[in-house]
């Protein structure tokens, strides 16, 4: 597939359209949220959103800055147990992938969404940190993009880390900042060939842009948010 910014884009569902600015609201009110760069999304056309993973909030913060089209949104095949639930997340463009064994057929979806012109999410390290920084990242996404042969959006979250931490059965309201760093796009003849240094300038670009918000946040805060993170892991490609 080549790629093709003019192509059309899905539109938004009922649903999405409702729940979007609901979304942006609870953020602004409770977390003070700061979306940095929203307009470096492609209005049009495939583009792979990647993003590191601190949260449950993590999908709606992202996908709630923008606004000039909807998301598709990867998620763990455990949240589409309870029927109801799954529903719910589906209405909003979210679909499976298993979370202990390669999911083919989840990354065939993948493609098959941004090949109909989408904007998928997907979190490359496949699981929430631990320690606030950004993980070792999984080779799947470099086989996406492979077959995809699309934009790559690197986007940065944080602050989220210490509002609703893994292990923490609900967020702590009023607290914050929060914010999400949207990147650059990455034209798919501008990244490396293979997966390993791929996943490699993937993860430092990330944690770059994660470190350039941190300082945003900090400079809002005036120096008091996000706490400092525990020193870092150094990460080993999966």
């Amino acid at each position: 597939m080549s790629t093709d910014q003019a192509q059309p884009s899905p539109q938004k569902s009922l649903a999405y359209r409702i729940g979007q600015p609901l979304t942006r609201a609870w953020f602004r009110g409770f977390h003070d949220v700061q979306w940095l760069h929203p307009e470096r999304v492609p209005e049009t056309g495939p583009v792979l959103v990647v993003a590191n993973h601190q949260s449950y909030y993590d999908p709606p913060l992202i996908g709630a800055g923008i606004t000039s089209r909807p998301l598709d949104y990867l998620a763990r095949a455990g949240l589409f147990k309870n029927p109801v639930f799954g529903r719910f997340i589906s209405t909003f463009n979210a679909f499976p992938i298993k979370e202990d064994s390669g999911d083919r057929a989840a990354l065939e979806a993948v493609i098959g969404r941004l090949h109909a012109g989408g904007a998928v999410l997907l979190f490359p390290e496949g699981r929430r940190t631990r320690d606030g920084h950004v993980m070792s990242l999984k080779r799947g996404m470099a086989l996406v993009l492979r077959k995809a042969r699309c934009p790559l959006l690197p986007v940065a979250i944080d602050g989220v880390f210490d509002v609703f931490p893994p292990g923490q059965k609900r967020p702590s309201l009023f607290h914050g900042p929060i914010g999400v760093h949207y990147g650059e796009p990455i034209m798919p003849d501008e990244l490396p060939r293979h997966a390993g240094p791929l996943l490699t300038m993937l993860h430092d670009r990330l944690e770059a842009q994660r470190l350039e918000l941190r300082l945003e946040l900090l400079k809002k805060s005036g120096g008091r948010f996000p706490a400092p993170l525990s020193p870092k892991t150094p990460p080993a490609v999966e």
